[in-house]
């Protein structure tokens, strides 16, 4: 006997390229992958509401460009629904 301790497969550390890449999405975390947009983001989440506004990383990204804007991993979005009433 060695004097090792066999440390059961459920319990041992995953190699990093089996832990999937994540965002944050109105505090919830989201698998990301390479070349993620907003836009990919809104129609994986169904934000199909037309009035919103979008922020990654704090910064406002404007609406003519959610299919060009690339997420970075790791990235914190925001979604935010714009109602108006009186």
């Amino acid at each position: 006997m060695s004097g090792l301790l066999s440390v059961p497969s459920s319990l041992a550390p995953r190699p990093s390229s089996l832990i999937p890449d994540m965002i944050t999405v109105n505090g919830d975390r989201m698998e990301w992958h390479d070349g993620m947009t907003v836009a990919a983001i809104l129609e994986i989440r169904n934000y199909i509401f037309r009035m919103i506004a979008v922020q990654v990383n704090g910064e406002l990204i404007k609406r003519g460009t959610y299919e060009q804007t690339s997420v970075p991993d790791e990235s914190d979005v925001q979604v935010f629904h714009m109602i108006s009433g009186g």
